[in-house]
């Protein structure tokens, strides 16, 4: 090689970084059939279109495809490439023969596995309309075998059926949890936040239904966002049930957020600034002048605010 290497170029076409960074060292196919298909975007090609540019035999190309789909650089919809995954729904699933998911767990490990999981967790044999689910997870949503498999036990696990995983099937693929570590990871963080709605629903005495979506956010809001656990927010609801005499998250979520605000860390730290505040109401009342209509103002005043406030809650539960 010389010294010097001079590069000339005209006509361009771009190549995904990622391909660069990663498969430099793919197949020489496989390699050969990316930079056909990114030389020729937005066109369509006739099989023998394919396997001429190849020099390959049809079996030899359909693995190509396969590589570039397992890599996550090409997703496949039917008989369409695409190197970004598009928004998907559940009513474009495609639905598979009979005779096409046997041949597909036959002759693909990761399909057989899938399969075999999908049916000891879900403790039944699978028909062809399950097949055709438990195989979309992996070949429209993208997702590892071993990322499908535990979808489904996580999903099992909730009670959910197999429509429910089929659409979180499209939920993980729009989140990019496409690795066993990040699956692992939100069925974790899923699990905690599980467990946290739980024990602040017992903790409120909510046991004769099942939580809204507006209480399970506020809820979780209460941890993840201002940082309490159990004994800020039952002392939060105390002071509630004590102002208002009934329950309200509304009110709760107002009190604590004051109470993030003022750097409250316990019970201790609310219960201290109580106790000061009482302290300076009282110097206040005896240097104060005795005057009656004074008192009645102050009065209402207080009326004025907790009535603005209760109002304000109403409006938000409805």
């Amino acid at each position: 090689m010389e010294n010097t290497i001079i590069f000339e170029n005209e006509k361009m076409f771009s190549v995904p970084v990622k391909i660069v960074d990663s498969y430099l060292s793919a197949p020489e196919t496989e390699l050969r059939l990316i930079l056909f298909l990114l030389r020729n975007q937005n066109t369509s090609f006739t099989k023998n279109d394919i396997l001429t540019a190849l020099g390959v035999d049809e079996q030899r190309a359909d693995k190509a495809f396969e590589y570039w789909c397992k890599a996550g650089i090409l997703y496949s919809y039917g008989n369409r490439f695409t190197l970004e995954r598009p928004k998907i729904a559940a009513s474009e699933i495609m639905k598979y023969s009979a005779d096409q998911i046997a041949k597909r767990i036959e002759e693909d490990d990761g399909v057989r596995f899938l399969h075999a999981t999908a049916e000891k967790i879900l403790r039944k044999p699978l028909s062809t309309a399950d097949s055709s689910i438990i195989l979309s997870l992996m070949d429209w949503d993208g997702l590892p075998p071993e990322v499908a498999a535990l979808l489904i036990q996580y999903a099992a696990e909730q009670g959910f059926g197999l429509s429910r995983i089929q659409k979180m099937g499209i939920e993980w693929a729009e989140k990019e949890i496409n690795t066993y570590d990040k699956a692992e990871a939100y069925v974790t963080t899923e699990a905690e936040k599980r467990n946290h709605l739980n024990a602040i629903a017992r903790l409120l005495g909510i046991s004769h239904r099942a939580l809204t979506e507006a209480e399970k956010k506020i809820f979780t809001s209460w941890n993840t966002e201002l940082g309490y656990g159990a004994e800020m927010i039952r002392h939060a609801y105390d002071e509630t049930i004590k102002n208002t005499g009934k329950y309200s998250y509304q009110y709760m979520d107002k009190i604590l957020t004051s109470w993030r605000r003022d750097g409250f860390k316990c019970v201790e730290d609310t219960e201290k600034a109580s106790s000061e505040e009482r302290k300076v109401v009282r110097g206040a009342k005896k240097t104060m002048p005795k005057n009656t209509a004074g008192k009645k103002k102050q009065k209402g005043d207080w009326d004025i605010i907790m009535r603005q406030l209760e109002e304000g809650t109403q409006d938000e539960e409805e």
